[in-house]
């Protein structure tokens, strides 16, 4: 047999080894092989007939140099588990053991990069398709672990794998900008841990005073808006006061130049 446990990647094909030497040249009539996963038969070989099903096959054409591996095509969760092969050959048996152990590595995802001054912002990163189970996910703050980050309870997928998210919540400050955010990822499917990162965003940092500036340009345009108006009603009096100054005949009577 091979080293137990044999990992498969979810969705791969794999090979449980096995292999066997008899101290003499086989006779594939007089052997038998077979192999079980948890006590339920997968496949055999009886009087040189292969009988596998569906993504499990065994190597008929390998029998006769001591290879009785078994081959799983896109492996599956339900294909995890602890596997024994029976091997006879004349009037010898032999049992052995293997663990199948199915992984599927996480991927991650964040969604959000940016925030408002002052204002309290989550920052999630979402953790999706790992199996096993057990994840150590973790955000950082120019490289310092922040433990206040609020994990969720794993959720199952329909094919078996979980999804997780962790969310860390703060409120930034216009000094915050530029801090470089990452969520670390770290599984048994992985070689090395998964991460990603980003320079935080913070923005609105000048709201405070763009808006005191536009209140103040409102006010001198109303200002402005009332001088003006003052101006005009002032110049329209004037132009009045200037005709009514100006002398006029009585009425009734014909002013005239008399002719020489």
């Amino acid at each position: 047999m091979g080293p137990s446990p044999v990992r498969a990647v979810l969705g791969s094909d794999v090979l449980l080894p096995c292999s066997f030497a008899v101290g003499e040249p086989i006779s594939l009539d007089r052997l038998y092989l077979g192999w079980a996963r948890g006590g339920q038969k997968v496949a055999e070989y009886l009087k040189q007939q292969p009988t596998d099903q569906g993504r499990v096959r065994l190597l008929p054409g390998e029998l006769s140099r001591g290879n009785c591996s078994l081959g799983l095509r896109n492996v599956s969760l339900e294909d995890e588990g602890r596997y024994t092969s029976t091997l006879t050959y004349t009037s010898d048996r032999s049992e052995q053991h293997l663990e199948l152990q199915v992984t599927a590595a996480p991927r991650l995802s964040i969604p959000r990069r940016s925030a408002r001054r002052d204002t309290a912002s989550s920052f999630p990163c979402h953790v999706w398709g790992f199996y096993p189970q057990d994840v150590t996910v973790a955000w950082l703050r120019d490289g310092r672990v922040l433990t206040n980050a609020t994990r969720s309870a794993p959720q199952r997928n329909p094919d078996g794998t979980f999804n997780l998210t962790l969310t860390y919540t703060f409120t930034p400050t216009a000094s915050d900008s530029g801090s470089l955010f990452s969520c670390h990822v770290s599984h048994a499917a992985l070689a090395q841990p998964l991460r990603e990162g980003f320079p935080l965003a913070v923005t609105g940092a000048d709201a405070a005073s763009s808006k005191a500036i536009t209140g103040v340009c409102i006010g001198l345009l109303l200002v402005m808006a009332a001088a003006l108006a003052i101006y005009c009603w002032r110049q329209r009096r004037a132009r009045k006061g200037i005709c009514r100054s100006w002398p006029r005949a009585p009425a009734g009577r014909v002013s005239h130049t008399p002719r020489h």
